[in-house]
């Protein structure tokens, strides 16, 4: 349809027509009404009453009416600006903010005044924490953390008191350390904490992630002994947790490694040390849970630990509280260990010993009476009786208990028979006797204050009065291996280490971390009951818990246990209590086998027969000690099983055994009754009357054996008639004598063996006609003898053969071997008898058997004279002595072979005389009564030596010559003439020869370290030295090199020494010094003036100086120059002078090991030169700079980046500076491998760090302290 214009009434002409174009549509006072679209052109423009066309504007701008209802158009606000009423009209503004509400976001920006909104938030979490208002009670904080990743610096955030950090949601907002290093400037940044709670905080709605570094220990279940590393909680030391606890809520965190809270109470002096978890999840493969340690505590809802090396830890007295929690996977479930350190302890003493004894008690000793000891007389007071094992504890003992001795209960009766060894110890095991001024309770933790270390669960209190005395006995949930004396102190605590789970649930504890847990497939490890619950035995940190684990077995603690799976519970029978219980089934659970319980009756005789009642154990002891008067109803008394019977025993009727049964007391049976063993009776034990028979009735043989000792048959008096050994002899008695012994070759009697026949290998009664008693017997085959063969009343043993004696031939009293040997013949006449003796080693062994003070003698002779060998035992020596007392003479020959014609004398030695050393039958050496005489005497050695002082050799028969070494350790060749005058000697002493005259006067002295002496006179006129002679005295030559011909009288003003001259000039006006090396002067000095030194010259320390060196001025008024160095260089560049100190006198090379201090110019002839200090540490590389002040003043290192102002224990005390430029180029830093260049600046109230590689620029966050 095509445009129209309106028709109008044009009053001019009075007629209907449509509005010209340009004319205006007047409508004031109506309005138009449209239900369609209005479109108006893209020219045209529509003017509103106000003035405000709306046809025009900005981008963003809104129309809206104002104060005086017209439309007005709003301009778009700036950036970051929010559309708002004012309460009148729109405007633009900064979105509304609320006191202490904060908020963090990715987009955010760190800078004062801002946090308070959205739009003008912060950008990281711990700028928001150190820059918001001091939050109170009254007016506490909440920080909004937008989603996003949150990396944050310099850790620990410490979040202030009654402060909330609120996440997005769970998963929106992460927060995670950034690289670097933490606040501390010493640990990375994810081995630091990063959230440290205050008092009344709160964490919420977020997931923490990135920390690492948990090291395990050993054992591996001990967080105290591991590397804890990076964590996400921890409490703020500054804040004590006085109202409420840190809270934290629905909150992950993970890590590798990482470790979730560590609550150490330590941070604390009061308050609760505290913390709260509600749903918090940590996931830390290989890391750890939540440790409290040094009195902390936790409570805990929904907490759940997942893959930890330990999921909960309590040390030194810290609880935990938890409900409804888990331990998922891991290798360690829950772990508590110590106790408060800071709790006072209830100190004790432990009293007495322990006794042990061996019978089975059949009266109850009564606590606290006095016991007696049979045989010792000694005494005590017993506090406490154990069963088993069988032990007394007693107090207050006088006297000595002896071994095996019974002891008897004063007021009881009640005997015990006390152990044969060690029967009194020190206290061990369950039991522990003590005082106490105030007692310990049940549940209390007890540790030993100087024996093993190790603390223990006190379990039940008993007190008990003996003699006056109140003593307490405890009893521990486990038994101590170490024993304690008497009056050791005993610390008792109540703040021992708490673990309460409550609806737990273990979850595959002990499958490890992530990669051995291998979920959702089957681990690779194993899970471990044994390691959801870790205390130690002997320590005094426990777990109380109900819990679930993966195959839904319950538990309460130790004590109780449902096993699903097979419908078994278990329970810990030293700690089950069935007081209260109206009644008890026993048997199978859910089964018909069993029957209720009802009673627990104490009737002796058992006589009710009732199903519903079971006696006790004194019940069933009195009924067997009283089995004596009981008949068996049906004659046949049958005893199954394992039994045991007290007293005599009775039986009229037969008794069936079946089982071991065991009778103290005797067992009697009647004249004809019979013990019978076997299915068939074959053995049978009786008695018919008159003889006791053990009978074989079977078909078998009646064996006695034995497996050990011996089989003995005995009279009733003890003395033995038959004995068998095991694996050894069997022996007939006769009147308790042996008499007959076998062996294992035949057998042995002891007297006289009366046999009317004999038969045997040599012929038997062809041999013995008459019997063994008093006959002759002969053999004509070989006869061996075991033992000692003993010839009574026998003269000659006649052997046709040879007589072997494998251990020695004996010939007692005067008695004699003789036989034909073979024929020497020494001269002495022809042929003889003898006896010839073959051995492989020794041929003939003379015995002494006296007491060994008379020795042993092997005598060889004829029947006029001979010689004997004698050993004396006191003095250990070997001595030859003649037959005859007529002839003390002895003689050594000797020949070649068998042939005695041909003799000759080795040695002779006459008694009381000389004795002769032979050469061939030539004598060579004789003794006399003053030595002894050398025919020729020649040293085939070097060396010969003599041990005495003053031994000599004297040459010449008037001793006039001789060489002998003095007793001052001096070997002199001395000449005598004429009586004891020495005429001259060479004395070879220690380091020297010296050559003396006759009046011991040293003449010439050559000594090793090279220098030789000359004397006159005994006193020394001229040595040798290294440069050359040193005289003492005049020195007269005739001729002389130098200026003079002759030396006598004559003064030099030259001394030369080698290319060295010294000369003294006199210059009228004073003395002047000249010292000259190769024609060139190095030293001149002028009296009043000025010395100069040219080349080098090297001072030394003398021995009585402290410097080498000295130089002083005489002007005390005013500072002079005490050395001036110049040289021709110090006006050109490179040129100075300089000081060159060594750590050496060896001055040939002057830069070597030392330092070098000089004055350099830099440029010719003008400014100002550098002082520079050089110094080498090692021979021949180099001098090095090391320090330097340059012509403008300024301090330089020798070299970039490499010296170091002061160290770490030698420090300045204060540096003053303007500007500190830091610079590393050239080089890296140990965090991110990076070099940087930055200035620190000053202002009026700031510092400020500039970047000059980037140029940018930050001031420093400075907290003003109060």
């Amino acid at each position: 349809m095509a445009d129209r214009f309106p028709i109008i009434l044009n009053t001019n002409t009075n007629q209907l027509q449509e509005l010209p174009s340009g004319d205006i549509l007047d409508l004031t006072g109506s309005g138009i009404k449209s239900s369609g679209i209005t479109t108006y052109t893209t020219s045209a423009q529509l003017n509103l009453g106000g003035g405000t066309n709306i046809n025009t504007g900005t981008r963003g701008d809104i129309l809206f009416y104002n104060s005086s209802n017209t439309i007005q158009k709003l301009s778009l606000g700036s950036s970051g600006k929010v559309l708002k009423s004012n309460g009148t009209d729109l405007v633009y503004g900064d979105s509304g903010q609320t006191a202490n509400v904060y908020y963090v976001s990715t987009s955010g920006q760190d800078a004062s005044g801002r946090g308070g909104s959205v739009d003008t938030a912060y950008r990281s979490i711990k700028y928001a924490c150190t820059n918001i208002s001091t939050p109170t009670a009254t007016n506490p904080a909440i920080i909004f953390v937008k989603a996003g990743t949150y990396e944050e610096a310099s850790l620990p955030i410490v979040v202030p008191a009654f402060t909330t950090i609120a996440g997005d949601s769970l998963r929106a907002t992460i927060v995670k350390p950034a690289s670097g290093l933490d606040s501390g400037g010493s640990i990375q940044n994810n081995r630091s904490t990063l959230f440290r709670m205050s008092n009344a905080t709160v964490l919420q709605d977020l997931v923490m992630d990135g920390m690492g570094g948990y090291t395990p220990g050993s054992p591996a279940y001990k967080p105290e002994n591991a590397t804890i590393g990076g964590t996400y909680l921890a409490l703020n030391a500054a804040s004590v947790i006085s109202t409420k606890s840190p809270y934290i809520y629905n909150c992950t965190s993970f890590g590798n490694g990482a470790t979730g809270a560590v609550l150490d109470g330590a941070l604390h002096s009061s308050g609760n040390r505290s913390m709260l978890f509600h749903t918090y999840t940590a996931v830390h493969s290989d890391g750890l849970g939540i440790l409290l340690k040094a009195n902390a505590n936790a409570e805990m809802i929904s907490t759940f630990t997942y893959y930890c090396t330990v999921g909960f830890a309590c040390l030194g007295g810290s609880k935990i509280r938890s409900l409804n929690s888990s331990n998922a996977y891991g290798e360690y479930a829950v772990y508590s260990a110590g106790f408060d350190t800071g709790e006072s302890a209830n100190q004790g003493t432990v009293k007495g010993t322990m006794l042990t004894y061996t019978n089975v008690l059949t009266q109850d000793f009564t606590a606290g009476e006095q016991i007696t000891g049979g045989t010792s007389s000694a005494t005590a007071y017993v506090v406490n009786v154990q069963a088993e094992p069988k032990r007394m504890y007693i107090v207050q003992k006088s006297g000595t208990f002896q071994a095996n001795e019974t002891v008897t209960g004063g007021s009881s009766g009640a005997t015990a028979t006390l152990a044969a060894a060690s029967f009194e110890t020190n206290q061990s095991g369950r039991i522990l006797v003590t005082t106490f001024s105030s007692s310990a309770d049940a549940g209390d933790s007890l540790q030993f204050a100087s024996t093993d270390g190790n603390a223990y669960q006190i379990q039940s209190v008993s007190s008990v009065t003996a003699n006056s005395v109140a003593y307490h006995v405890l009893v521990f949930s486990t038994s101590r291996a170490t024993p304690v004396p008497t009056n050791t102190t005993v610390n008792v605590r109540k703040e021992f280490s708490l673990i309460r789970l409550t609806g737990h649930d273990f979850l595959q504890v002990g499958t490890g971390g992530t990669d051995t847990t291998n979920w959702p497939n089957n681990p690779t490890q194993s899970p471990a009951q044994a390691d959801q619950v870790i205390t130690n035995e002997t320590d005094p940190g426990r777990v109380y818990y109900t819990a679930t684990d993966e195959l839904g077995n319950f538990y309460v603690g130790d004590q109780f246990k449902v096993d699903q799976a097979t419908g078994n519970v278990t329970l810990d029978a030293s700690a089950f209590n069935l007081s209260g219980l109206e009644s008890l089934r026993l048997g199978s659970v859910g089964g018909l086998i069993g029957a209720a319980v009802g009673e627990f009756s104490t009737d002796t005789t058992l006589s009710q027969n009732s199903d519903t009642k079971v006696p006790t154990q004194r019940a069933v002891k009195t009924y067997v000690d009283t089995l004596d008067d009981i008949t068996p109803l049906t004659g046949l008394f049958t005893l199954a099983g394992i039994s045991t019977v007290t007293g005599t025993t009775l039986f009229s009727k037969q008794l069936n055994v079946s089982g071991v049964s065991t009778f103290h007391g005797n067992v009697n049976l009647l004249d004809g009754d019979r013990l019978r063993v076997g299915s068939s009776e074959d053995l049978q034990v009786y008695h018919d009357g008159n003889h006791s028979y053990i009978a074989e009735n079977g078909g078998g043989d009646l064996k006695i054996q034995a497996s050990a000792g011996s089989i003995i048959i005995q009279r009733d008096n003890d003395h033995e008639m038959i004995k068998a050994n095991v694996g050894d002899s069997v022996e007939l008695y006769f009147n308790d004598a042996k008499k007959i012994e076998t062996t294992n070759t035949g057998a042995v009697v002891t007297g006289i063996c009366t046999a009317t026949d004999f038969s045997g290998a040599s012929g038997g009664a062809a041999d013995f006609p008459n019997g063994l008693t008093g006959t002759t017997a002969s053999f004509s085959g070989n006869m061996s003898v075991g033992g000692v063969l003993t010839y009574e009343d026998v003269t000659n043993v006649d052997s046709v053969g040879i007589v072997t004696a494998r251990k020695g031939l004996h010939a007692g009293g005067s008695a004699t071997i003789s036989g034909t040997a073979h024929n020497y013949n020494y001269g002495r006449g022809a042929g003889g008898g003898g006896l010839s003796i073959y051995a492989a080693e020794s041929a003939i062994e003379a015995v002494s058997t006296d007491d060994g003070t008379h020795g042993a003698s092997l005598l060889l002779r004829t029947a006029v004279d001979g010689v004997s060998f004698n050993y004396n035992p006191t003095d250990n020596a070997l001595e030859f002595r003649s037959y005859t007392t007529t002839n003390d003479n002895f003689s050594i020959h000797g020949t070649t072979g068998q042939n005695v014609s041909n003799l000759k004398d080795m040695l002779k030695a006459t008694a009381g005389s000389s004795v002769s050393l032979y050469h061939n039958g030539v004598g060579v050496v004789t003794t006399t009564s003053s030595g002894a005489t050398i025919n020729q005497l020649e040293f085939s050695q070097d060396t010969i030596r003599r041990s005495f002082t003053n031994s000599r050799i004297v040459f010449h028969g008037s001793n006039e010559t001789r060489l002998y070494h003095a007793a001052n350790s001096q070997i002199k060749l001395a000449f005598r003439g004429n009586g004891d005058v020495f005429r001259g000697a060479v004395d070879a002493a220690a380091g020297y020869i010296q050559l003396k005259t006759g009046a011991d006067e040293s003449a010439v002295v050559a000594r090793d370290n090279g220098f030789t002496e000359l004397y006159y006179n005994g006193n020394k006129k001229l040595n040798t030295e290294n440069g050359g002679v040193f005289i003492t005295g005049i020195c007269t030559a005739t001729a002389y090199y130098g200026d003079g011909s002759n030396l006598t009288g004559i003064v030099s003003d030259k001394i030369f020494e080698g290319d060295t001259e010294v000369e003294c000039v006199d210059s009228g006006s004073g003395g002047e010094v000249i010292i000259k090396a190769d024609n060139t002067s190095v030293l001149q000095a002028i009296k009043g003036s000025e010395a100069h030194i040219g080349g080098k010259v090297g001072i030394n320390q003398f021995s009585n100086r402290k410097s080498p060196l000295t130089v002083a001025h005489t002007h005390a008024s005013a500072v002079q120059v005490n050395l001036s160095l110049t040289s021709p260089s110090v006006n050109t560049a490179g040129g100075g002078t300089a000081i060159f100190m060594k750590a050496s006198n060896d001055i040939s090379t002057e830069e070597r090991y030392g330092t070098l201090i000089k004055s350099e110019r830099s440029t010719n002839n003008n400014g100002s030169p550098n002082f520079i200090i050089m110094k080498e540490n090692a021979a021949a590389s180099g001098l090095a700079e090391h320090f330097r002040i340059d012509a403008a003043g300024q301090v330089l290192p020798g070299a970039d980046n490499t010296q170091n102002l002061g160290s770490s224990t030698k420090r300045w005390a204060n540096i003053y500076s303007a500007d500190i430029h830091c610079s590393n180029k050239g080089s890296s830093n140990d965090v991110d491998g990076t070099w940087g260049d930055f200035t620190i600046q000053e202002g009026e109230s700031d510092l400020f760090l500039i970047n000059n590689r980037s140029g940018k620029k930050y001031k420093f966050n400075l907290t003003e302290v109060n």
